[in-house]
C-alpha cells in the first residue's frame, strides 16, 4: 500500500460518484475513527465515546435514528451484523450509497432488502498502487477459492478442524467456508478468489 488511507480514498471516490457538494456522511459504529473530517457533514455514532470525544454521538448504532437525510452510509466498522437495522433508522437520499468495508478479504452477506447483489454498484479495491473502482464482473468477488487451490497449511487446518468434530472436510468450498467463517482460527483466512485485504463494496439501494 501507499501512504494513503484506503478508507478515505474510497470515501472520496464515493463522494465524486454521487456528485453531492458537502454530503451528509453517516458513520455508525465508528469507534474512535474520525478520518472523514473535512469530506462533508459527518455524523459519528458509537456506543462508546472514546476519551470524551464530543464529535462522536454516544448511542447504539443499530437503534440510533438519524434525523437528516443521509447521502453516504459508511459501514466501515459496524461489520455485517445489524446493517439492516441501521438502514431502517435513516432516510437515504436519492442516489445515495451504502459502503461496506471488508476487514480480512471477506465479503458482505447479501441479505435484506437494501444490500442485495442487484443494488451492488461496484467495489473499491486498494493495493500497493492505490485505490481503483471496479463495476464490472462483480460476481468474481463472491467466488470461493476452490479447496484444491488453497495453501497446504490452510487445507491441513481445515481438515483438522472438521476431523476434530467427527466430520469429513466438505468437498465444496462454499460449504466448508460457511461452517468456519466466523470461527477465530479462520476469520482472517482469505476465502475468496478475489481476496484483497482492503475492499469497500458500494451499494445503491432503491429509494
Amino acid at each position: 500500500m501507499t501512504g494513503l488511507d484506503p478508507r478515505v480514498e474510497a470515501m472520496k471516490m464515493a463522494i465524486d460518484m454521487i456528485g453531492v457538494e458537502n454530503p451528509h456522511i453517516y458513520y455508525p459504529g465508528c469507534g474512535d475513527d474520525l478520518s472523514f473530517e473535512g469530506l462533508g457533514r459527518i455524523t459519528y455514532v458509537d456506543i462508546a465515546r472514546y476519551a470524551g470525544n464530543k464529535a462522536i454521538i454516544q448511542a447504539n448504532a443499530t437503534t440510533y435514528k438519524v434525523e437528516d437525510e443521509v447521502d453516504i452510509v459508511a459501514m466501515f466498522d459496524l461489520g455485517d451484523k445489524g446493517k439492516e437495522k441501521v438502514l431502517t433508522n435513516l432516510t437515504l437520499s436519492a442516489g445515495g450509497l451504502v459502503l461496506w468495508r471488508s476487514y480480512n478479504a471477506s465479503v458482505p452477506e447479501l441479505t435484506g432488502p437494501s444490500m442485495t447483489f442487484e443494488s451492488l454498484t461496484g467495489v473499491f479495491v486498494a493495493d500497493k498502487n492505490g485505490t481503483i473502482y471496479e463495476n464490472t464482473n462483480l460476481e468474481q468477488f463472491f467466488e470461493f477459492t476452490p479447496l484444491n487451490q488453497i495453501s497446504p497449511n490452510i487445507l491441513e487446518k481445515l481438515t483438522k478442524y472438521f476431523h476434530e468434530r467427527g466430520q469429513d472436510l466438505p468437498s465444496e468450498a462454499a460449504e466448508a467456508w460457511a461452517k468456519v467463517r466466523d470461527t477465530c482460527n479462520f476469520r482472517h483466512v482469505p476465502q475468496y478468489v478475489r481476496g484483497e485485504l482492503w475492499r469497500t463494496f458500494a451499494f445503491q439501494p432503491q429509494t
